[in-house]
């Protein structure tokens, strides 16, 4: 579990539309999975949370987002853990100083705090096939998993599989960047270039003298920074 644990917690490597995504494997039988399922969450715990609407109106709650299932769950007063249903109805949803949108069908973690436009991330873990054990105690691929398949907890990942057999997850990480709308677009140049239309000669200058990588959140930050400077 020390691979897992490890690729989970690296928190440099990012993408864009998952172009760095991280493989994450696991065997029910032979691994703690509990591990896994306890890294699945934002939080080590749920902490306290508002939903806020349009309206300004809010509901507060215990909280925590769920990567695997890119849901976030609340417990009710009855101790129950449900699912926030209805996300696109919500304005955001703050946990303890965490920001969330929910755009583009995923939950987006703001990373920036500037007055309009900002970053934010999607951070999701998504099962994507199986390995069975062959000759030689040797691996080797079985299925591919529809990527609207979602578990959360052990047990429905144990059951789900075979006897001595490997679940790959795979741990991924999108950057958008918003206008002063909040609307969010993924954060390449020619979105930069779309928001900030007035600097197009600027940020054409910026990402050539420092080799901005767009697959890099503090690139993508340097480069908003400056911006923001211009501004």
């Amino acid at each position: 579990m020390k691979i897992i644990l490890m690729m989970l917690l690296i928190g440099g490597v990012s993408s864009v539309k998952c172009q760095n995504a991280k493989d994450i494997v696991v065997n029910p039988l032979r691994d703690d999975t509990s591990q896994l399922t306890s890294k699945i969450f934002k939080y080590k715990d749920y902490q306290d949370g508002i939903v806020v609407f349009g309206d300004s109106d809010f509901v507060a709650a215990k909280m925590n987002l769920n990567r695997l299932s890119d849901k976030i769950l609340f417990i009710n007063p009855k101790s129950d853990t449900l699912v926030l249903a209805k996300p696109e109805t919500f304005s955001m949803v703050i946990i303890e100083s965490d920001t969330f949108y929910y755009k583009e069908n995923t939950y987006l973690e703001k990373i920036t705090h500037y007055a309009t436009c900002n970053l934010a991330v999607s951070r999701v873990i998504k099962l994507i096939g199986r390995e069975k054990k062959g000759a030689y105690g040797t691996y080797t691929a079985t299925a591919s998993i529809n990527s609207n398949t979602t578990f959360t907890n052990d047990d429905q990942i144990t059951n789900y599989l075979g006897v001595d057999e490997r679940a790959i997850f795979r741990l991924s990480e999108t950057f958008y960047i918003s206008d002063k709308f909040n609307n969010f677009f993924i954060a390449n140049k020619k979105n930069f270039n779309k928001i900030f239309f007035n600097y197009e000669k600027e940020i054409k200058g910026f990402v050539n003298l420092n080799k901005v990588n767009f697959s890099k959140s503090g690139d993508i930050k340097n480069l908003l920074n400056y911006i923001q400077g211009l501004n």
